[in-house]
């Protein structure tokens, strides 16, 4: 069941790059290295926060609906392995994601500087 886009889901899409942009003004390695290690962890916090937004969606669902058909019961209940995936998955998921925008702004700025230089 799709419960349409959620804040949780733009604060995701939207964190790695904003913070990819910011770092853009450090000097040195380290800072952007914490900045991708800080932005992969609160990226999967917000992969968490999606999950319960879901499963707040999904009870809401549940407890206004009467007499709920079995179909419905049975994705209610075995939406459940969300968590799961999201537990073992997320933080792969949230640094893939980090690192490609940290790669793509920051090669794009070795880019520039290599032309403006030549």
């Amino acid at each position: 069941m799709n419960f349409d886009i959620h804040p949780y889901e733009v604060a995701f899409l939207a964190l790695a790059a904003l913070a990819a942009l910011i770092s853009l003004r450090s000097k040195q390695r380290l800072h952007v290295v914490f900045t991708l290690v800080v932005v992969t962890l609160v990226g999967w916090g917000l992969e968490f926060a999606s999950v319960a937004w879901i499963d707040a969606a999904w009870h809401s669902l549940m407890e206004h609906t009467p007499n709920a058909s079995t179909q419905l019961i049975e994705q209610y209940n075995t939406d459940a392995a969300g968590k799961a995936a999201v537990l073992l998955f997320g933080v792969p998921v949230s640094l893939i994601y980090a690192a490609t925008w940290f790669i793509l702004v920051h090669g794009t700025r070795i880019i520039f500087k290599r032309k403006v230089h030549a």
